[in-house]
């Protein structure tokens, strides 16, 4: 049974998520819409207890990490009685890391076989930005664009449908992984670190095809940037971050790109 949890609630609105009208409280991982964002970007995460003790939220468009979150303790709690909250709450954190992995695994099955069927071509969101596939695959009326990492391994995909609605598939985490728009191998002297794929494509094709790594989101440009800093130590980074000047993070942080 589904209870509405007014205190998650406000926390996952606090965090800058959308909560859906009946929260799902099986302590399991669920997606959800973030502020600011159209409600088919479901770039939210959040976890609650079906008695509303225990929960974690994530708001992946901000880049913030996943936010244990706990009711409220009684003041007259016994030291015994803070052992067995503490030992519930390890419990919780376990049984949602196991979660998150065996989501991440089964969105990249999916994500392989998806690339695996789908084939370059044609896809309105191509023709309305005019730009070309730069590595992205059509399958039926989707646009893919993976997401992979240093090594090339594919783990979750970006879909984009014909109106230009975009989301990740359910589990694949985009933190740390990117799409490479480049001439074969090519990765410098200057590489171009951006947010969104048709923005990435105009850079590549702006610099006469210059390395371009598309993070997909603000949140996710630091840890690009981050591990290109160390595997390439002496090429030039240039971040080329959206200008969301009208957006304001809950935290009250201004054009977070």
């Amino acid at each position: 049974m589904a209870f509405d949890h007014p205190a998650f609630r406000a926390a996952m609105q606090g965090a800058g998520l959308v909560p859906p009208p009946r929260l799902i409280d099986d302590g399991r991982i669920h997606r959800c819409s973030v502020e600011g964002k159209k409600p088919s970007n479901r770039s939210g995460a959040y976890s609650i207890t079906a008695d509303g003790r225990f929960g974690g939220l994530q708001n992946w468009a901000t880049g913030a990490p996943w936010q244990p979150w706990r009711a409220d303790l009684p003041a007259d709690i016994t030291p015994a009685q803070r052992a067995a909250i503490q030992a519930e709450a390890r419990e919780a954190t376990a049984k949602r890391l196991a979660e998150e992995k065996r989501l991440a695994e089964a969105a990249r099955l999916k994500a392989i076989d998806m690339w695996s069927k789908a084939v370059e071509g044609p896809h309105p969101y191509l023709d309305r930005k005019g730009i070309c596939s730069n590595g992205s695959r059509v399958l039926g009326k989707l646009l893919l664009v993976p997401l992979c990492d240093w090594s090339g391994a594919l783990h979750t995909l970006q879909v984009i449908r014909p109106d230009g609605q975009k989301f990740f598939l359910k589990g694949g985490s985009p933190k740390g992984r990117f799409h490479w728009i480049r001439i074969g191998r090519q990765l410098g002297p200057v590489v171009y670190v951006v947010e969104g794929f048709a923005t990435g494509a105009t850079i590549h094709a702006a610099t006469g095809g210059r390395p371009v790594a598309v993070a997909f989101n603000c949140g996710n440009l630091m840890p690009v940037v981050y591990l290109f800093r160390q595997l390439l130590p002496r090429v030039r980074i240039v971040v080329c971050s959206d200008n969301d000047h009208e957006t304001v993070l809950p935290d009250g942080t201004k054009n977070p790109g």
